[in-house]
């Protein structure tokens, strides 16, 4: 009896041994990402990481929690920093925004969302912008918000912020073309759009980081501009052919190629566009 004691206790003991041999070891940081990583996150624990390939460029992926048990990933290109992304849980998340944020979810009234499985929300800190934004991708709606509280975009069906992880050639066009603006946060509706605070006044920017000179600014102005005349003969000329739609907001639009007025005519769900160029 004895004897088979010693035996199962040994086979016990083995079976430990083993397991402690199987369990990962903490992943070591190339040399190249460590120092950023640990001075942007002092005290932090790497889970995971690992090295992939995204649009012909190999990007290391870091993989740790912070103090709420939200999984962060970190993206580097060598030492480089490009981006942060921690995702939330998307029964509670609105507890864990900053108050600018969740006052302005709020705001907005939507009901309790529901989510397919691949929806979600996240919190995204990028580099070469001014602040994080918070996006919420539900079955209802598609929210962006800016870190100081400002809506970037309500809507649905916008590419996941998130899966553009190097956007520094393109940020690199917008703060050439606006030195002295903030860059808030980017909407991916088909188009890249950087959102921007520039002189008080938000504005949208559409850019490419293959084609730096084709780009395009639109910014609203107040539906009770004065406009002038050959404004007006297009607002009438459109209305008169499209009886169900009367104007309902206005911008200025400028392109690579001019500057126009922005007529919009419809309603938020049901809307047409068309430009005027400046005389």
């Amino acid at each position: 009896m004895k004897k088979i004691h010693f035996i199962v206790c040994a086979v016990m003991a083995l079976m430990l041994c083993a397991c402690e041999k199987e369990r990962p070891q903490r992943p070591v940081l190339p040399e190249e990402v460590r120092e950023d990583f640990y001075s942007r996150y002092p005290g932090f624990k790497v889970q995971e990481s690992h090295d992939f390939t995204h649009d012909q460029k190999v990007l290391t992926e870091v993989v740790f929690y912070d103090g709420n048990k939200n999984e962060c990933k970190a993206v580097y290109e060598g030492g480089i920093w490009l981006m942060t992304y921690k995702y939330f849980d998307t029964e509670n998340f609105k507890y864990c925004f900053p108050a600018s944020v969740r006052e302005t979810w709020l705001t907005l009234d939507i009901e309790s969302p529901t989510y397919a499985d691949n929806q979600y929300v996240v919190e995204i800190d990028r580099n070469g912008m001014d602040q994080k934004q918070y996006e919420v991708c539900s079955r209802s709606c598609h929210v962006i918000i800016a870190e100081d509280g400002t809506l970037l975009a309500r809507g649905v069906n916008y590419n996941r912020s998130s899966a553009f992880l190097d956007l520094r050639a393109s940020i690199a066009i917008v703060r050439e073309k606006y030195p002295d603006a903030e860059l808030l946060g980017t909407v991916h509706d088909g188009s890249r759009q950087y959102i921007i605070r520039d002189n008080g006044i938000l504005k949208y920017v559409k850019t490419e980081d293959f084609w730096p000179t084709v780009w395009e600014t639109r910014y609203q102005i107040p539906i009770d501009t004065v406009l002038p005349g050959f404004v007006l003969e297009a607002v009438a000329k459109f209305e008169a052919a499209n009886p169900q739609k009367k104007l309902f907001a206005l911008s200025i639009v400028e392109k690579w190629d001019g500057k126009f007025y922005g007529l919009t005519f419809g309603n938020e769900q049901d809307y047409t566009t068309i430009l005027v160029k400046f005389e």
